[in-house]
C-alpha cells in the first residue's frame, strides 16, 4: 500500500486484502509515457469537463418536451 492511502480506507482493509492488493499492483504493467504527452493529458485532466458536455442532454430534454407537447395536442384534439 502506499503512504498517500487515508488512514480511514486503511483501517478498513485486512492484512490479506492488503497483500492482494499489493500482489496485484506487482503484476500491473507500468504505463509508458513519454513526458510531453503525459504534461498534457495532466493540462487537459485540470480544466475540467468541456461545456460540450450538456449538449446532448440538451437536445434530448428540447425533443422529449416537444414530444410530449405534440402527444398533448393531439390527445386534446382526438378528445375536442
Amino acid at each position: 500500500m502506499t503512504d498517500e492511502m487515508t488512514d480511514e480506507v486503511a483501517d478498513e482493509m485486512t492484512i490479506d486484502e492488503r497483500a492482494a492488493v499489493a500482489a496485484l499492483a506487482r503484476a500491473l504493467p507500468v504505463i509508458d509515457l513519454d513526458p510531453a504527452r503525459a504534461a498534457a493529458i495532466a493540462r487537459r485532466a485540470r480544466r475540467g469537463p468541456s461545456p460540450l458536455r450538456l449538449i446532448e442532454p440538451a437536445a434530448t430534454a428540447v425533443f422529449a418536451l416537444s414530444y410530449l407537447a405534440w402527444t398533448l395536442a393531439k390527445v386534446l384534439e382526438a378528445l375536442g
